[in-house]
């Protein structure tokens, strides 16, 4: 049986980690009920109608990408840019095309006709968001590298 995280003791910050990790697990449960359900199983004490867990699920997603959207960063961890080192300048800037490239093709992507989407909408929404997070991360990298005691 998975570990059940519990609440920190009054005066301990939450693990927003564990939570973020949580929310988007019973997203994904979501998304697998549904993709077993069939209406035939409707039946004796089933409901006949699930279409309010797809509701539920969009209302989650829409939490999730909110609750990514607001989560800052911890600048601890992530390590200053050393212009100085050719070879991690050309890593940094793979990484920044790299995500500019994600946020072109999830954009690119819903607004296609849906018929023609590949991701959807939520999917494309939280790769947006997850390439956003990662560009304020190495901004964070770069400025931090530019001047240490700015970034604190």
């Amino acid at each position: 049986m998975a570990e059940v995280p519990r609440r920190p003791p009054k005066g301990q910050a939450p693990d927003i980690e564990a939570a973020r990790n949580r929310l988007h697990e019973l997203i994904q449960a979501g998304h697998a009920f549904m993709d077993a359900w069939h209406q035939d199983l409707g039946v004796g004490r089933n409901p006949p109608d699930v279409g309010w867990v797809t509701q539920m699920i969009d209302n989650l997603e829409i939490w999730e990408e909110s609750f990514n959207e607001t989560t800052e960063f911890e600048a601890y961890l992530i390590a200053p840019l050393d212009f100085d080192d050719i070879a991690q300048v050309r890593r940094w800037l793979k990484d920044v095309d790299t995500q500019i490239e994600d946020v072109f093709a999830a954009g690119e992507d819903a607004t296609r006709p849906p018929a023609k989407r590949t991701l959807g909408r939520p999917l494309a929404r939280m790769k947006i968001m997850e390439a956003r997070r990662s560009l304020r991360e190495l901004m964070f990298a770069a400025r931090k590298g530019m001047d240490p005691q700015a970034s604190l």
